[in-house]
């Protein structure tokens, strides 16, 4: 795949003279059925090497096979744009797609807590959706770290607080690998803080050092589900 890619042989349309797809459909299914675990960044760039040279396989082009591995997964699980399990791997698959493993298992503990414990499932998206929402009209860069003499309000103070006591806790579930269970965690810690917060506070406001101290308890909140479980505000029809 790395070397078809290299030379330009990348599948248009119905064009697929080498088969590609079903060669990237064969490594999917592979990592289905065994469950290996491995970077696929390292996978291409090993592969490159491979080659003697990256001279002909630019950023793009391993943009291009990334992606195309994305469409295969999609393929391979026979899941249709516009249902809520395609939502839901498309919400995982943005929030890194370098193990497919662990793509498989996001989506698959998500796709289960959606099914069977909806409100709790749902209470982690409308956090995700209303936090990446307020981001999203951002323009300045928003600061990596919440310093506590930019947090001055009690609410803003206690979701601080909040965040700080259950950062660890929600961490060490996403080390075992307990997705649900980090999800269950998440809304049934910030659920309630964080809409007091939004109904309350006033994020964008007109002080710079104020508002720039909230955005980034946003970002926090925000980026500490997002960045590793899944972008749930790109799943439709929250309530």
């Amino acid at each position: 795949l790395v070397g078809a890619f290299g030379a330009g042989f990348i599948p248009t349309g119905s064009q697929d003279p080498y088969a590609l797809r079903r060669a990237a459909g064969g490594i999917v299914k592979i990592i289905r059925a065994f469950g290996f675990s491995f970077s696929l960044d390292r996978l291409v760039k090993d592969s490159k090497w491979g080659y003697g040279s990256e001279r002909n396989f630019s950023p793009e082009t391993e943009a291009k096979l990334k992606q195309f591995f994305r469409e295969r997964l999609f393929f391979e699980l026979n899941l249709k744009p516009g249902t809520r399990d395609y939502e839901i791997l498309d919400a995982v698959a943005a929030s890194g797609f370098n193990d497919v493993s662990d793509v498989l298992k996001r989506f698959e503990e998500l796709r289960s807590l959606a099914g069977n414990q909806e409100q709790k499932f749902l209470r982690a998206a409308k956090i995700v959706e209303r936090t990446g929402n307020i981001l999203k009209g951002v323009k300045e860069k928003i600061a990596n770290e919440v310093h506590s003499s930019d947090i001055q309000e009690p609410l803003e103070k206690d979701l601080l607080r909040i965040y700080l006591e259950n950062e660890s806790k929600f961490n060490e579930r996403i080390r075992l690998r307990d997705y649900s269970g980090a999800t269950c965690l998440y809304g049934d810690v910030f659920y309630e803080p964080v809409h007091r917060f939004f109904d309350q506070v006033m994020v964008n406001a007109e002080d710079a050092k104020v508002r720039a101290g909230r955005q980034a308890l946003v970002k926090k909140i925000y980026s500490l589900y997002a960045s590793q479980i899944a972008d749930l505000s790109l799943v439709s029809g929250l309530k």
